[in-house]
């Protein structure tokens, strides 16, 4: 056999092994969490917390949740407050955190 018919044969091989389906046994890769799951589990958070049912989350509701300190917590509901109304709404509350930069 030829180097030549050997490239062949080893490349016709392995484009076999990649286009097969999977071995029954072979462990299944768990797919990514959806972005949805985790926008579902914060509105399903931002109900629990709005102790009241006004639809918006307070200082005082906000404070319920586990703070390392309690500035901790009254700089994280004003940063989320975007509309400086007083309360969090629903995307308020589920916006990714941002960081603020002290120069």
């Amino acid at each position: 056999m030829t180097p030549s018919t050997r490239i062949a044969i080893a490349s016709l091989a392995l484009v076999s092994a990649c286009s097969a389906p999977p071995s029954p046994r072979a462990p299944a890769v768990p797919a990514a969490v959806p972005e949805r799951d985790e926008n579902e589990q914060c509105e399903a958070l931002f109900v629990r917390i709005d102790a009241n049912g006004d639809g918006s989350v307070s200082e005082d509701e906000f404070s319920t949740l586990p703070h390392a300190e309690q500035e901790d917590s009254h700089t994280t509901f004003v940063l989320r407050d975007q509309s400086q109304d007083g309360g969090l709404s629903s995307a308020e509350f589920c916006a990714p955190a941002r960081v603020a930069l002290i120069l």
